[in-house]
């Protein structure tokens, strides 16, 4: 999911595309998590929602079926465990923790001017 602006003062998101199904199941589940995400986010507002990805999103043992537990969709974080998407393995977050370390630097270079 990533926001955009199309320049026109309207907000938009975008979904990765699902991977190709005849499955009736597969496919609703996939609409209720999208319209599920979009909801919840807008609920949220960018604070609360910056507030989950923050608290999260280092911790390499958290899954997306904690965050679908967390997100009270816990049907969808049945069928997807289900489906064994619990089994995928998380991108390295070493760039994360990179950023994190530059950030603090420059904080700490701005506080103390010399």
């Amino acid at each position: 999911m990533r926001g955009t602006d199309t320049g026109r003062g309207l907000k938009t998101v975008e979904f990765r595309q699902h991977g190709g199904s005849l499955d009736p199941e597969v496919i609703v589940r996939w609409a209720q998590l999208t319209i599920a995400i979009v909801i919840i986010a807008h609920n949220a507002g960018a604070q609360g929602f910056a507030q989950l990805v923050h608290d999260h999103a280092l911790d390499s043992d958290y899954t997306i079926i904690d965050l679908l537990h967390d997100l009270d969709l816990d049907e969808l974080a049945n069928h997807y465990r289900k489906h064994g998407l619990h089994l995928h393995q998380r991108p390295a977050l070493d760039w994360i923790a990179q950023l994190e370390d530059e950030r603090h630097s420059e904080d700490a270079t701005d506080q103390n001017p010399g």
